[in-house]
């Protein structure tokens, strides 16, 4: 654990076991997994879980609210996003809170600063927990504006995100074979973990993307990914994101696609979701301003 005057950043064996139990069996089966239609069902399924449930679902939904739906839609959304595979969805929810929470402030702890390197950035989020300095308040009641049935499946599926990949392991063995399970489980697990904290820290570091606002106080302002905005959703806009979290659309240029934003609007159009917030309608945070 290493320990500093803006809190410690503390190994979480529980993070690194998953992380190796879903990396070694896609290194040791990868040949039968690079099978065309294995490889297809992976791809639909990263949509559906990573797109669909986490980023429009869990994200762009349950954590920032940026439109309404239905108790049944949200749950089918928060399952998808369980099946992801990224952690359980409480925990990316107050993540989620402490991290805008600390970005936001001059003294944000290095843990969030995105300073550092990438490698690090590696060892830091995908096998570490940040524990706040004592003094510090804690920003973490990510539930709080959650009906009753709301706050029951998350907390459910906080407990049962890991065997919940079960449900796509055995249909996939019994339709592929082993391949099958490794490709739709194991491998699409270990890189929607790895392009999660790939896209987090392009987002973030200073030394690559560019903005489209400046953000006045916030020692961390995001920034907007061509490469990683375009294959993660839309989630690589990530200064568009900072400057207005109520809005419901990452992309705001002709040219900054937001696969997240279309299926959200696909959403919309059959009525599973309505009152859709966007970059128009939404307030800018507070000390945001457009750059042009």
């Amino acid at each position: 654990m290493t320990t500093c005057s803006d809190g410690a950043i503390r190994w979480a064996p529980q993070k690194t076991a998953w992380f190796v139990l879903m990396l070694l069996p896609s290194l040791l089966w990868f040949r039968s997994a690079l099978r065309v239609d294995v490889v297809i069902a992976s791809v639909a399924l990263t949509v559906l879980t990573v797109c669909v449930g986490h980023s429009v679902g869990l994200h762009r939904g349950v954590i920032h609210r940026t439109y309404r739906m239905g108790p049944r839609t949200r749950a089918v959304l928060l399952v998808l996003a369980a099946l992801a595979g990224i952690a359980g969805p409480l925990t990316l929810m107050r993540v989620h809170r402490i991290r805008d929470y600390w970005q936001n402030r001059a003294d944000c702890p290095r843990f969030y600063r995105y300073e550092h390197g990438l490698l690090r950035d590696f060892w830091w989020n995908l096998h570490c927990l940040h524990v706040p300095p004592a003094h510090a308040p804690d920003p973490s009641d990510a539930l709080a504006g959650l009906d009753r049935g709301g706050v029951v499946v998350v907390n459910a599926l906080e407990w049962l995100w890991r065997p919940l990949q079960l449900t796509v392991a055995v249909p996939a063995y019994l339709a592929f074979g082993l391949g099958g399970a490794v490709g739709c489980v194991c491998a699409r697990v270990t890189i929607a973990m790895i392009m999660h904290e790939l896209v987090g820290w392009f987002a973030h570091a200073h030394s690559s993307g560019y903005r489209n606002y400046s953000i006045a106080g916030a020692v961390e302002e995001g920034r907007n990914s061509l490469l990683f905005g375009a294959i993660s959703f839309g989630e690589g806009w990530h200064n568009n994101h900072h400057a207005c979290p109520g809005s419901a659309r990452f992309g705001v240029r002709p040219w900054e696609l937001d696969i997240g934003w279309l299926v959200l609007r696909a959403l919309a159009f059959v009525g599973l979701v309505h009152d859709v917030q966007t970059h128009r309608t939404a307030a800018l945070k507070e000390g945001a301003r457009p750059l042009a």
